[in-house]
């Protein structure tokens, strides 16, 4: 099954920069496939949002800029936003003070936010996704159970999700790790061209 990413080269760069920060090829892909299922590996992607061609809207992130962290943290009850489809107060709030307000749906810093949430807010998926003796089952079920969180968590979507995680590993094991980009990368400029948005 050849999955179908909002944008393989960002997805690779995720992949390169969970590996940089400590992940095993199995706790990178493990990680990735619940990105997948969230948020098609998008960091402006607002939950609901089904864009024909995995374009996805810009107009709410521009939105969430314009306004206030209470109009971000508060919006449309229990959607969620960006790469791990952050909901609740705290983390939505936690994710508005990193990104800062004009860094809301930016690809390099939903990036970083989602290491730094996960190594001090969930430090034992963390600690799953580094350990070299896990396998790609264990790190994929603990990020959907752990993490991740949805209502509906039964042996299905543990199915669903490490077909994803699967195919990710099969995608992309085997690569060096590398961090973020710092610096708006030449496919993103064509991409969001005239938009003012993308990486900083």
């Amino acid at each position: 099954m050849a999955l179908q990413y909002w944008d393989y080269n960002y997805a690779q760069t995720v992949y390169q920069a969970l590996l940089y920060a400590g992940c095993t090829d199995n706790g990178a892909a493990g990680i990735m496939g619940n990105l997948y299922a969230e948020s098609n590996i998008c960091p402006f992607r607002q939950q609901n949002d089904y864009s024909t061609g995995y374009t996805y809207s810009l107009q709410l992130t521009e939105t969430f800029r314009a306004n206030d962290k209470n109009y971000f943290v508060y919006y449309d009850g229990d959607t969620g936003y960006s790469l791990a489809q952050w909901t609740d107060y705290d983390r939505r709030s936690n994710y508005w003070d990193f990104c800062g307000q004009q860094g809301i749906g930016d690809g390099t810093l939903s990036l970083q936010f989602l290491i730094h949430e996960m190594q001090t807010g969930f430090a034992s998926c963390w600690a799953v996704c580094t350990d070299p003796n896990k396998s790609l089952l264990e790190c994929s079920n603990k990020i959907l159970l752990d993490f991740e969180r949805p209502e509906q968590h039964g042996p299905d979507v543990q199915a669903t999700r490490y077909s994803y995680s699967s195919q990710v590993y099969n995608d992309f094991s085997g690569l060096p790790p590398a961090p973020p980009y710092m610096g708006v990368p030449i496919w993103l400029l064509f991409k969001l061209k005239d938009k003012n948005f993308g990486f900083i």
